[in-house]
């Protein structure tokens, strides 16, 4: 019958229980929670030995700490006693720090108390003199420097006033052309001014050497776009008419002036004519 439970006692019986269910339990094993476990164990089914006690499932020891000693995070740790003059820290006697006037604490060591006088500041633990700067000066590494003020023309580039110079470009369509007289190639110009915009200088094409070739329209102004002429090399008869020559751009004012120039230009022989070539260029 469920919930009846006969408990016999004998000398050859233990103590014997029932659960819920009235399931008895054997020898050695006792009741608990409605189930059966071995018996003497605590709570949660843990069975702890000697000088062990149950804590949350888990059997610890059970610290008994002798005279002189105190339990300190699960371990048995000396008492310490200081004496005069110092103070218990971390389980040891540390002597206490008396700082005198004019100083303070600081690390278990006595540093001076630092108080600046008039016109004077703390950097970096240690008195300075307050720098007062004048117009158009700015306080740098303690010191009084000037503000820079670039002019025109200039700009300021790592602390410096520097001439901001104009940009010029000249470009060519190729690197090698044939040395025919007749071939002719674009080249192209652009520039600006110092701040930005777009250059209309009247320019000047020139080539170097002069007997590489010409320009149709040598003389030239600047738009926002650039400019674009052409260049007719040399005829490779000429004997003078070989090697590698440059293109480049000067202000019409001072043709000496360079602003810029294209980089080596191979002049090559053309291949030789054949009569038939002669004829079609008689019929055109």
């Amino acid at each position: 019958m469920k919930g009846l439970c006969i408990l016999l006692v004998g000398v050859s019986v233990g103590v014997m229980g029932c659960t819920d269910d009235g399931t008895e339990c054997g020898a050695g094993t006792t009741e608990q929670d409605g189930q059966c476990v071995p018996a003497g164990a605590a709570a949660g089914g843990v069975t702890c030995g000697i000088d062990t006690i149950e804590a949350h499932g888990q059997c610890v020891p059970n610290l008994h700490c002798g005279s002189g000693t105190v339990e300190n995070a699960g371990a048995c740790v000396a008492t310490v006693t200081c004496g005069d003059g110092t103070t218990a820290a971390d389980g040891k006697c540390e002597p206490d720090v008396t700082c005198g006037k004019d100083t303070v604490e600081m690390a278990g060591t006595c540093v001076p108390t630092l108080t600046c006088g008039d016109g004077t500041i703390t950097v970096d633990g240690a008195c300075a003199p307050v720098v007062t700067c004048g117009p158009d000066t700015t306080v740098k590494d303690g010191k009084c420097v000037p503000d820079l003020q670039c002019g025109d023309g200039t700009t300021a580039v790592g602390g410096v006033c520097v001439p901001v110079v104009p940009s010029f470009l000249v470009r060519a369509a190729v690197t090698r052309v044939a040395a025919d007289g007749k071939t002719t190639i674009p080249v192209f110009a652009i520039g600006s001014t110092a701040d930005g915009a777009p250059a209309l200088d009247p320019l000047v094409f020139t080539v170097e050497p002069a007997t590489a070739g010409t320009f149709p329209d040598a003389d030239a102004t600047l738009t926002a776009l650039g400019f674009t002429t052409t260049f007719t090399p040399c005829d490779s008869a000429v004997p003078t008419c070989t090697g590698t020559f440059t293109i480049r751009i000067a202000t019409k004012a001072d043709p000496t002036a360079i602003l810029a120039t294209t980089g080596a230009i191979e002049l090559v022989a053309p291949p030789p004519t054949t009569p038939t070539d002669s004829r079609r260029e008689v019929r055109r």
